[in-house]
């Protein structure tokens, strides 16, 4: 029940960085656009910063020793 309840978590996890990690490029993309420097980087410091808990929450695979 416990190693079910870590599975779920962590997909719950998993996608709520994937859908964090779209809006973030898509309010890069915005600024890109509207030529709005500060907001650009403003999103992509924030980009940077998220970047290693994501990609381990990405990446992360949880494994079953036999």
């Amino acid at each position: 029940m416990g190693y079910l309840a870590l599975v779920a978590v962590s997909l719950m996890a998993r996608t709520y960085c994937d859908v964090w990690m779209i809006q973030n490029g898509t309010a890069i993309e915005a600024a890109i656009i509207g030529r709005n420097r500060s907001l650009f980087l403003k999103h992509l410091m924030s980009y940077v910063y998220a970047m290693p808990l994501v990609r381990s929450l990405i990446n992360s695979r949880i494994e079953v020793s036999d």
